[in-house]
């Protein structure tokens, strides 16, 4: 292999790499007079039946990412789709991968192929597009819905209740999907973020909403702060464009709880100031008192810890008044972690040890696993200080 110094030819290279990044331009550029990708595809497209045709094209409704059988079924409307896979991956206009985690094979169609079946969209009422999309990524949310509620609620948000779910996926299917939340959340996690994307842009703000909220717990659960950073900012930028002042407030505070879990405490100030501001003009008291709590989180990680303690006190006490035993139990926390790091010590590990007890009463483990981290961490202050003092 060697490289041209032709800066010419390097130009032209440069032009051809620039126009084969766009799908819309890519079948454009395959095609001489003897020669054309586009009219090879058709003619494999040509010979498929009527379903296995529909499907083909559906599927560039989705991104370019491996699908399970049932997505494919989802999108013909159908609670079988075996017979209209094996004919598309006959013609090689799908290709098997490995089974996932789950048991489920996948199936990926080549980004050339996915190009060819946007284009064949455009035949399709734009009804029968959204209608057959919309059920993809309700498939998706039933099943994301089961299998969330198999894992630990998210320690520092409370799941939020949904409306029921009209079943797309066989309910024994999504059953035996869910079993292993953990490996279906894993295999599904990029089409998932997808989804969220896909639900936004055609103009379904709830269903991006709820497909959101149903994969923090997995995302917490895999310390995975940057998909985290990237989902809820992709709320934030649906919620903008629908003009719910309350809805966007909601998430741009998991966005900057995103942001502190990253480290990026200093650029989480202002959005959680809108926040606080949203909810005080709004009235929801238990939203605020929550806002307090990342108030306090976002100046403590500044190491502003009397800051943080007056945003914590004020969301306890307001936590307390609405009897918010959650928030109640989050400020309680980072009061006690403020004031361990203002010297108080004894009155930090007492508000811990409050928090702790009160984790045990809510009954998660998660929110116990929290409160053993700040109870740790209060020790650990003041067996550091202990050993200074000693030192001195």
């Amino acid at each position: 292999f060697s490289v041209s110094r032709d800066t010419g030819q390097a130009g032209r290279v440069d032009s051809l790499a620039e126009k084969m990044t766009g799908e819309r331009r890519r079948l454009d550029e395959l095609e001489t007079e003897e020669l054309s990708v586009r009219a090879s595809v058709q003619l494999s497209y040509a010979a498929l039946g009527e379903q296995a045709r529909l499907a083909f094209r559906r599927l560039g409704l989705l991104g370019p990412v491996d699908v399970a059988e049932w997505v494919i079924a989802a999108l013909l409307g159908q609670p079988d789709a075996e017979p209209v896979v094996n004919e598309l991956a006959e013609r090689s206009l799908l290709t098997p991968l490995r089974a996932d985690a789950t048991g489920q094979a996948r199936y990926r169609m080549h980004d050339l192929l996915h190009d060819y079946a946007r284009e064949q969209l455009a035949s399709e009422p734009q009804k029968e597009r959204d209608a057959a999309l919309r059920r993809a990524l309700t498939g998706w949310l039933q099943v994301a819905e089961l299998a969330n509620s198999h894992l630990p609620p998210h320690p520092f948000f409370v799941p939020t209740s949904l409306d029921p779910v009209p079943p797309v996926v066989p309910d024994e299917l999504a059953r035996r999907l869910a079993g292993d939340p953990l490996a279906w959340f894993s295999a599904e996690r990029l089409n998932l973020l997808e989804a969220v994307h896909r639900a936004g842009t055609s103009g379904w703000h709830e269903l991006a909403i709820q497909l959101a909220n149903c994969q923090h717990s997995f995302q917490h659960l895999q310390q995975r702060a940057d998909e985290i950073t990237q989902l809820w900012q992709e709320v934030v930028d649906i919620s903008g464009r629908t003009g719910d002042s309350t809805a966007l407030a909601h998430a741009e505070m998991r966005h900057a709880a995103a942001l502190i879990a990253r480290g990026y405490a200093a650029d989480a100030v202002a959005p959680l100031a809108r926040c606080g501001q949203e909810f005080e003009r709004a009235d929801d008291e238990g939203a605020l008192a929550l806002t307090l709590y990342w108030q306090s989180t976002c100046e403590f990680n500044l190491d502003h810890f009397d800051v943080a303690l007056r945003y914590a006190e004020r969301g306890l006490t307001l936590a307390r008044r609405i009897a918010d035993k959650h928030a109640e139990f989050l400020n309680l926390r980072q009061v006690g972690h403020s004031l361990c790091c203002l010297g108080r010590k004894a009155d930090g590990v007492k508000a811990c040890e409050r928090a702790a007890h009160m984790a045990g009463e809510l009954g998660q483990e998660s929110y116990d696993a929290a409160a053993r981290h700040t109870l740790g961490y209060a020790c650990v202050l003041e067996i550091g200080r202990a050993s200074c003092r000693e030192r001195v």
